[in-house]
């Protein structure tokens, strides 16, 4: 039973809706990772969608660009033509940022083999996997990795028919067990082989005149490969954790604990569903050779690839023999570079030497959406209730999407605010003000304040808190509110993540504070407890609510107290759907400055990093209550 009382503010603030569709399952990243300065709008094309036919049951035969049809090749220019005469004369090379992709899944048939590829944009992702995975092997210690360019992909592990137009060889038929199939996976390659490939491809689209002079085709490196694995996501696989293995048949050809079969070959490309940018098979079906040379140590850092004088290679995405813990996102493999089997194959990709230059993201995240139960959701923007057991009034935030982080012309800002997309459903209640001293000692019936010689006031926000004390507070309050029957066990009460708190400070702005511009800091006083500017500075935090607050009736976006969000940080936002941010990391991120910084730590997009552990007279939070 639910024990509250409602009210609508006088001029709520509505934001962008989600489309039904999108409410009610797992949405692929919308998100743009990369911010290009000076080149104009993103036009986003082709991008994968839960729609897309793509995702659900092989590769689109249709799912090309207007402009790749089929009177034109893949940068849109026309076919060149196959007599000598014009075979001799020199085309245009095409500029390497004319190849560039728009948004993670953009799709392309590259070269007159029309080979299907991938675009994986610039980004920061977190490589490996953390120590409680399950299944995980000693060589996989999470690392940070920032890939500075984007690439394309092969959408499918190369065929046996591509592997045959450009090599003029089928290698697969001088090996016993291994049966020819122009659509299942070219297997039996070396690394050498598969290495042989890419450079004769390579050759090839030079031929023609219509590819950058820096552009190749290449095997990925090991940091590409699990980036376009992952595909945002940041669990056991791109389809999610899978701890009871009841969705892996759906995504991958591998050995179930319930499969009798003995295979001894592969499938056919594509016939499993795709992850959420429209790659399939990176679970399963072959093993993929990877340009790395095998080390216990994953490579980290920017663009990072690790070769040396040594034999044995990496292979990534297990295969169809390869039991459910051998195919995860981080499971590594290594053989010999001149091993060949029935298991192993690979994937091109399509990279450039010299790029248009990006600012960075981390790779957007594509989680499911959850369900807000029946009666629990509000109407509009800036609706609030009251939680008997919350004590603290609380905001509706309906389900839409905006874009978090500041343009690069914003006064103040930092590198790690490049802009993403985000998209957030189904909606969640944040509590109007931060939590008071009175609210946090009901709940944990301590007074961290006092040690640190803070004076009591019930209404002033709870101070030195850290992450972990806050953290704890929503546990503590999840459990009582669930035992008290006033949520339902699908509804906790949590720290916003940091795409939830910038999505909720800015109330529908995209100014760099929520109520507008203000270079001189002339309002600034009027919404933020602060001692910035020249109008009515402060000297310490003040009761909560005694500003101005936002369109959606939140107090305190800006300045009083630092407010701790759920995530670890990273140089680069999270975009993409309900992004929660890296899965390790070793600082937790603070939002909305404080009563004691500049201005320009209280924009909407200022970001602050800070050991969970760590606590001061200028860091406290509010919740969110959000379905699990």
């Amino acid at each position: 039973m639910l024990l509250l009382t409602g009210c609508e503010p006088e001029q709520p603030t509505q934001t962008v809706p989600l489309l039904p569709s999108q409410q009610s399952r797992p949405t692929a990243a919308p998100a743009v990772p990369v911010t290009r300065p000076n080149n104009g709008p993103v036009t986003r094309q082709n991008s994968v969608t839960p729609e897309n036919p793509s995702r659900t049951g092989g590769p689109a035969e249709n799912d090309t660009p207007p402009a790749m049809a089929s009177t034109e090749n893949a940068v849109g220019t026309p076919e060149a033509s196959s007599s000598p005469e014009m075979a001799a004369e020199a085309v245009p090379q095409t500029p390497a940022h004319e190849m560039m992709g728009t948004a993670a899944g953009d799709l392309r048939e590259l070269t007159r083999f029309k080979i299907k590829f991938r675009w994986c944009p610039a980004g920061i992702f977190q490589m490996g996997s953390p120590e409680a995975e399950m299944g995980r092997d000693d060589d996989e210690a999470l690392v940070e990795v920032a890939l500075t360019n984007g690439y394309w992909i092969a959408e499918t592990e190369l065929t046996q028919q591509q592997w045959s137009e450009v090599m003029e060889s089928s290698p697969w038929n001088d090996r016993a067990g291994m049966k020819a199939d122009p659509q299942l996976p070219a297997i039996g390659i070396t690394w050498e082989d598969a290495t042989e490939f890419c450079q004769r491809l390579t050759e090839i689209a030079h031929e023609r005149g219509d590819y950058p002079a820096d552009g190749e085709f290449r095997l990925p490196t090991e940091a590409q490969w699990e980036y376009a694995c992952r595909a945002g996501t940041s669990s056991r696989y791109s389809f999610g954790d899978d701890l009871d293995e009841q969705s892996a048949a759906e995504y991958a050809e591998y050995k179930s604990a319930t499969d009798r079969r003995s295979r001894r070959i592969p499938e056919p490309v594509g016939q499993v569903k795709a992850n959420p940018w429209g790659i399939f098979d990176m679970h399963g079906n072959v093993a993929e050779w990877c340009r790395d040379n095998y080390r216990t140590a994953l490579p980290e850092g920017e663009d990072p690839v690790f070769e040396d004088e040594g034999s044995e290679r990496v292979l990534r995405g297990g295969d169809f023999s390869s039991e459910h813990h051998g195919i995860r996102s981080a499971a590594r493999e290594m053989k010999t570079q001149r091993a060949r089997s029935a298991q192993i194959g690979f994937r091109p990709v399509y990279v450039f030497a010299n790029p248009q230059s990006a600012e960075l993201a981390m790779a957007p995240e594509s989680s499911p959406v959850p369900e807000m139960p029946d009666g629990l959701a509000g109407t509009q923007a800036g609706e609030v209730r009251t939680f008997t057991a919350f004590q603290i009034p609380c905001v509706w935030c309906p389900p839409g999407s905006t874009t978090i982080g500041s343009p690069s012309t914003e006064p103040g800002r930092d590198a790690d605010e490049t802009q993403v997309e985000v998209v957030l459903g189904p909606g969640f209640w944040m509590s109007s003000t931060e939590v008071t001293q009175e609210v946090f000692r009901n709940v944990t019936n301590t007074q961290p304040w006092l040690d640190y010689g803070v004076p009591t006031d019930p209404q002033a926000p709870a101070v030195h808190i850290s992450w972990e004390a806050a953290n704890q507070f929503c546990k503590s309050l999840t459990m009582f509110a669930r035992s008290a029957d006033q949520i339902p066990e699908s509804i906790e009460v949590r720290l916003p993540t940091e795409a939830e708190w910038e999505y909720c400070c800015r109330a529908g702005t995209q100014t760099e504070f929520n109520y507008g511009h203000d270079p001189r800091l002339r309002n600034v006083h009027r919404y933020a407890a602060t001692r910035a500017g020249v109008f009515g500075p402060v000297s310490h935090v003040i009761q909560v609510g005694n500003r101005e607050p936002n369109a959606w009736g939140l107090y305190d976006m800006h300045g009083n107290v630092s407010e701790w969000c759920s995530n670890w940080y990273s140089k680069g936002l999270s975009g993409g759907t309900n992004p929660r941010g890296p899965a390790e990391g070793s600082e937790r991120v603070l939002r909305g400055g404080s009563w004691q910084d500049e201005a320009s730590l209280l924009r909407s997009a200022s970001r602050n990093p800070l050991n969970p552990e760590e606590a001061s007279r200028k860091t406290g939070f509010r919740f969110v209550l959000a379905a699990d």
